[in-house]
């Protein structure tokens, strides 16, 4: 694992998710595969700038941190 501010897109795999909290209350955990458009090598505190809350439509306003996939759910 590593820390927030070193990890990048291409450190996410498959099972891991991408967690965007909004100061609204919304919550949403985004697969990858929802970051396609952007380089591989973005950071993902990054992401906070390009992130626009569905709700309150707030745009760089969200906390975005990553949950790993634990080792059991990436072996079936």
């Amino acid at each position: 694992m590593r820390g927030l501010g070193e990890c990048r897109l291409e450190h996410i795999g498959k099972y891991d998710r991408v967690k965007v909290e909004c100061g609204c209350g919304r919550t949403v955990l985004l697969s990858p595969s929802a970051f396609e458009g952007l380089p591989n090598y973005t950071h993902i505190i990054d992401l906070k700038r390009c992130l626009r809350c569905d709700d309150c439509g707030e745009r760089g306003k969200v906390m975005v941190s990553v949950v790993w996939a634990d080792y059991a759910s990436r072996r079936g």
